[in-house]
């Protein structure tokens, strides 16, 4: 888990966080998963850490729109999402 959001944030701090909150979400929301559905507890997990990683950057959007300072920099890959970030 630690490599995929590794992979998509390429900052070592954030993304042990990041794997911190999604197996501390994965415990929490255990009694919601439903093996019933045909869903695989990897493939529900990796959802939760997806969905992790696009609230932490949405989260960093918006600071980064409110702070005053333009040396901001988002960690990871992240400034790829945004439309004011340069383009290759």
């Amino acid at each position: 888990m630690y490599n995929y959001i590794f992979g998509q944030m390429l900052n070592r701090e954030v993304s042990e966080d990041l794997t911190e909150d999604v197996f501390g979400k994965v415990l929490t929301n255990l009694d919601r998963f439903d093996p019933s559905r045909g869903v695989k507890v990897s493939t529900w997990i990796f959802a939760i850490a997806r969905n992790t990683i696009a609230d932490y950057r949405k989260k960093a959007y918006v600071n980064r729109e409110d702070a005053t300072d333009e040396s901001v920099e988002l960690p990871g890959r992240a400034d790829r999402y945004y439309l004011d970030a340069p383009t290759a």
